[in-house]
């Protein structure tokens, strides 16, 4: 190659020409290649796989805009031990090459930002270049650090050699666990998290305003420097601590397990998780208030008693003397190590506070005392001084109350269902007076008597999404009996859009009829439930942001409810049908009941978030109007209110989405509340995505428009999804939900179907908590689906919210003993009926090439038509329908782009309009006829 370069064969005339030519091809292409060679072979395969335009054999062009170019290289887990040739890629700013068995670098790109060798043989550091950001050296080889850049902001160094640490300049974050280090430099203004845990630390320097984390476990520290207000999490187990400094009032967890501390000092209330086993701890300061949702880990300390337990508190006591048990409060979970728990403490004994208590019963005597054999009764709501407190008796029909201060307390239980139980019972009120902390109530009852006799069958349906093309959807459905009647011959017929796929079910369904699925569930006592889940797939031809909806029914439905006398027997439906061939929505209202309807009512008619108009029925039993609408591609809604005196809470409504031709509108469904009012129906809605984000919690219905409109009067459904996207399984899962009480009335909150089996209780100050305990939950990365949860839950607006009125929402959830993730802000407004959907009147469709005017619109007696198109022998002619799709008038004759008509249009109201050239449609929309 290198003779043929200096072209010193000899050859014919001919051929000399030919190679002369040839010459100067590769001398021109020999003075922009640039190859140098790479020595280590598993590199060379690296780029010859990802840039082989570069390569050359083993050999780099580093004259390759792709390297020169190139940001960031990723290169981990690859047996590399020279990574020459890296210093050619000119550009790269992020370079990640761990897991290899590297142990030196050639000279780096001036730019370097990130550098990830973690995993490697390094036992020494070159220079960093002076743009470096981010190091992350973990788990060499490492006996020192070369000096920092001051533009350092992470440093990652754990488990090397290392027993000292240069100069800390600008770190936010510093990870330095698994070394010999002995001290630390003084630490940097802007550090926020420390790890240096597993270390021979006996002190630490200043810690700087700002931290929000420390990570110091297992080292020989003796105490600890005053703490930074912005501290959220100590970690300082397995050291020699006699003693804790001053808590942060923000503090979430604090691990301070395996030292020498006889007691803690004052616990912020914001606290999650307190690890303080293996101390010598004698006694506990006050909780910081009646509600406290923290696991507090007290094992293998000398403690006897325990100060009065908050609400929400989760207790472990293993190998403990503790004598007995001031309270057990709502919502409280204990672990003793198997060990049965100690006893109640007996009123003004050594380790008895002051509290409230009672129990929720079925009085089958009559008699208001809570006697042997009467039945308790869960998830009861106690409130206190009207509403200023709540609590709610557990599984056991049991309730707790820590009144924190002196004075007077007025206690009534809410009723459930005022048609089926009384509490006659001292009027429903327990009035007590706590004057010192020697003051126990524990017998505060309230006796439930039956006053009707009725199986009440309820159904509940949820998911936590719907992803396209995906087979591990799921849904789970919750169903029992409210009443005070045993339910016989129960069954459940739940049906699916048609691009939900069912595919099994933890309750075999017995039938199928369309996309209807039959499941019996046979006998239902009063006050059982049951849960079973479905597994479904979203069709691959389906598409994102489309509406999915399942609507699940219970039988035999009632509502306990007498007949109203005022009620005509008529039972209203609505039922739509998209035929999209024939270029037409078609709605049927049907009065499906015994009686005719005596008075007239108003079906109302909506595209997308419009009005579009109204129709008067009058139908006697089994009669029916069809509403026909065009396939625009808008989402239309027909809702047909039930008459005076009907039953129960019926709504009905249909839908038509994705009817004709795109473009389409999307997610009008969910902003609109459903017709799911009544117990024995749920329809839930999910917009059909490509990915579930983790952790968040939605409103049903959502809202319309971007001030997320609802009436007053509809109930909101609340989703809450969470995932486990840590690193190992999580074994508990909390989610705290902090209710807008100014605004919702929590006496109608009715939790409902989740992903698993959860506990359910409302604290003091209205704080609502969904506790899955045992859940084991994986971890996203070893089986995503799995990962996955959900909760859903049912609440009533407070009758008083006005227009303008703004309910936000947002929930926390918490994964064993980490920090909470708070969901995303939501919000929704309060709206007159009236003031959410307003008419309009935008076009429906046109001719490509044409643009039709109307004018004025709404109108009196005369409209104006302008017509621009291309010019054409035309003939024009106009047709005016109404909303049932009735031909009211027609004109035509027009040979010009402009005339006027006055049609003969009595009554108010909206109508539509074509336009043809002769036969051919030119354009549709709406009139609306407004007589001034």
């Amino acid at each position: 190659m290198k003779e043929l370069l200096q072209c010193k064969y000899n050859f014919s005339p001919a051929k000399k020409v030919l190679v002369t030519i040839l010459c100067s091809v590769l001398l021109s292409l020999k003075g922009y290649a640039q190859f140098v060679n790479i020595p280590d072979p598993n590199f060379a395969a690296f780029l010859q796989n990802n840039f082989p335009g570069c390569m050359s054999g083993n050999n780099l062009d580093t004259t390759c805009s792709t390297i020169t170019n190139l940001s960031s290289l990723n290169i981990f887990n690859a047996a590399i031990q020279d990574l020459t040739g890296v210093q050619y890629f000119d550009n790269l700013d992020n370079l990640d090459c761990h897991g290899n068995s590297l142990t030196a670098l050639p000279p780096l790109p001036a730019g370097i930002i990130t550098l990830n060798i973690n995993d490697n043989y390094f036992s020494v550091l070159p220079a960093l270049p002076p743009t470096i950001a981010q190091l992350f050296c973990s788990s060499n080889l490492l006996y020192e650090l070369p000096p920092l850049p001051a533009t350092l902001k992470v440093l990652n160094c754990g488990n090397n050699k290392l027993s000292s640490l240069p100069e800390l300049t600008s770190l936010t974050f510093l990870g330095a666990a698994g070394n010999k280090l002995t001290s630390l430099p003084d630490l940097p203004i802007a550090l926020a998290n420390l790890v240096v845990s597993n270390n021979h630390l006996s002190s630490l320097p200043s810690l700087p305003e700002g931290l929000i984390s420390i990570s110091c476990n297992d080292n020989f520290l003796t105490s600890l420097p005053d703490l930074p207000s912005t501290l959220l999490e100590l970690r300082c187990a397995t050291n020699l601590l006699q003693i804790l400094p001053a808590l942060p009032p923000n503090l979430d967890y604090l691990g301070c397990a395996t030292n020498q501390i006889t007691t803690l000092p004052v616990l912020p209330v914001t606290l999650n998780t307190l690890s303080a086993h293996d101390n010598v701890i004698t006694e506990l300061l006050p909780f910081p208030g009646p509600v406290f949702s923290c696991e507090v880990d007290l094992s293998y300390n000398p403690i006897e008693c325990l100060p009065p337990l908050p609400d929400s508190i989760r207790l472990i006591f293993c190998n403990t003397p503790i004598k007995c048990m001031p309270n057990i409060p709502n919502g409280s979970t204990f672990y003793n190590c198997n060990e049965p728990l100690p006893p109640l403490c007996s009123p003004n004994s050594e380790c008895m506070p002051y509290n409230i208590a009672g129990y929720s019963f079925e009085d089958l005597d009559g008699d208001c005392i809570f006697d042997f054999g009467e039945p308790p009764l869960a998830g009861r709501l106690i409130q206190i001084n009207s509403g200023q407190y709540y609590t709610s008796t557990d599984a056991n029909g049991y309730y707790t109350f820590t009144a924190d201060t002196p004075g007077t307390y007025q206690l009534s239980q809410v009723n459930i269902n005022n048609l089926l139980w009384s509490l006659p019972c001292n009027g429903n009120m327990q009035l007590v007076t706590i004057l010192s902390t020697t003051d126990t109530f524990n017998e505060l009852n309230f006796p439930n008597q039956i006053i009707s006799y009725c199986p009440l069958p309820y159904v509940d349906i949820a998911t936590g999404g719907q992803l396209i093309c995906s087979g591990n959807n799921e849904y789970s459905i919750e169903y029992g009996n409210k009443g005070t009647l045993t339910a016989f011959n129960t069954y459940i017929e739940i049906t699916f859009d048609p691009e939900i796929i069912p595919l099994f079910s933890t309750l075999p369904w017995t039938s199928v009829n369309g996309n209807t699925f039959h499941f019996d569930v046979g006998t239902i006592s009063p006050g059982e439930h049951g849960t079973f889940l479905i597994t479904d797939s979203i069709s691959c031809n389906a598409l994102v942001d489309q509406t999915a909806c399942v609507k699940a029914n219970v039988f035999p439905a009632s509502t306990c409810e007498p007949i109203d006398p005022i009620w005509d027997l008529s039972d209203l439906s609505v039922t739509g049908t998209c035929n999209a061939t024939n270029d037409t929505i078609k709605f049927v209202v049907k009065n499906e009941g015994q009686g005719d309807m005596i008075v007239n009512n108003t079906v109302t008619i909506y595209e997308d978030d419009l009005l579009m108009g109204e129709v008067t029925i009058d139908l006697d039993s089994g009669d029916s109007i069809i509403i026909n609408q065009p396939t625009t591609g808008a989402t239309y809604r027909v809702e047909a209110p039930q008459n005076a005196g009907h039953p129960g809470e019926s709504q009905p409504r249909d839908f038509q989405e994705l009817c004709g031709n795109p473009p389409y509108s999307f997610n009008k469904i969910i902003p609109v509340v459903q017709d799911d009012a009544d117990e024995w129906v749920e329809i839930d809605c999910h917009l059909i995505t490509s990915s579930i984000y983790p952790n968040q919690k939605s409103a049903q219905p959502s809202g319309v428009g971007p001030y997320h409109l609802i009436s007053p009067n509809d109930e909101l459904d609340y989703t809450i999804q969470f995932q486990n996207t840590g690193l190992d399984t999580a074994y508990n899962v909390e989610i705290i939900d902090t209710l807008d009480t100014e605004h919702l009335d929590i006496t109608s909150i009715q939790p409902g179907a989740a992903s698993d089996k959860y506990s359910f209780f409302v604290d003091n100050s209205g704080v609502a908590s969904f506790a899955f305990n045992n859940i084991h939950l994986p971890q996203s990365s070893i089986n995503e689906p799995a990962s996955h949860g959900f909760v859903k839950y049912k609440i009533r607006q407070k009758e008083e919210n006005s227009s303008g009125t703004i309910i936000d929402y947002s929930a926390s959830i918490l994964f064993d003993y980490n920090l909470p993730i708070n969901t995303q802000f939501g919000f929704v407004t309060i709206a007159n009926k009236d003031s959410i959907f307003i008419s309009s009147v935008p076009p429906l469709l046109t001719k490509t090439g044409y643009q039709v005017v109307v004018f004025p619109n709404p109108f009196d007696e005369k409209i104006q038509f302008i017509i621009d198109g291309p010019a054409v022998n035309s003939n024009y002619s106009v047709t005016i329908f109404n909303l049932l799709g009735e031909q009211l008038y027609t004109a035509g004759g027009f040979h010009v782009g402009s005339f006027i008509i006055t049609p003969d249009l009595r009554e108010d109201g909206i109508y539509f309009y074509k336009i043809y050239d002769d036969k051919e449609l030119l354009g549709a929309g709406k009139l609306i006829r407004k007589k001034e």
